[in-house]
Order: structure tokens, then sequence, then C-alpha cells
């Protein structure tokens, strides 16, 4: 059961991952025609980079998210393979 409750942890920490860049995405896009009409500009490179380090973190998740699933299925195999 350890190995299940990784598992929800690591599916829970990469929902929060894309959320955060589904959210930095929407601001990103611009919501004026004309940027310039825009109160606030944030610079496109600052912005760039928030999205970049968002995006590894989300790969850094979903690798975590294979490998405890790859644990979790082992586990299962060897579980039916050997009933108690």
């Amino acid at each position: 059961m350890a190995l299940a409750g990784r598992t929800c942890d690591q599916v829970t920490e990469l929902i929060e991952a894309i959320n955060a860049y589904l959210a930095l995405e929407c601001f990103v896009q611009p919501e004026y025609a004309d940027e310039a009409q825009a109160r606030v500009q944030p610079s496109r490179a600052l912005l760039t980079s928030l999205l970049r380090a968002i995006n590894l973190e989300v790969q850094r998740r979903l690798a975590a998210l294979a490998e405890i699933t790859a644990l979790l299925q082992a586990q299962v195999t060897i579980d039916a393979a050997h009933p108690r």
C-alpha cells in the first residue's frame, strides 16, 4: 500500500505543476490586440524563463510518476504470481 500512496502523491504533485503551467500560459497570452494597451507588460524573457522552469518541473514529476507506476505494476505482478 505504500506504493499506492506514493503514486497518489506523485499524481497530486503533477496536477499542481500542470495547473501552474496552464495558469501562467493564460497570463502570457496577450489579452489585448495591442500589447501596448496592457497595464502590466511583463518581460517576455522573464515569462519564458518561468515557463521553462515550470516545464522542467512537470517533466521531473512525470518521470517520478512513471517510476512509481512501474514499481507499483511490478508489485502487482509479483503479488498476482504469489497469492497468499
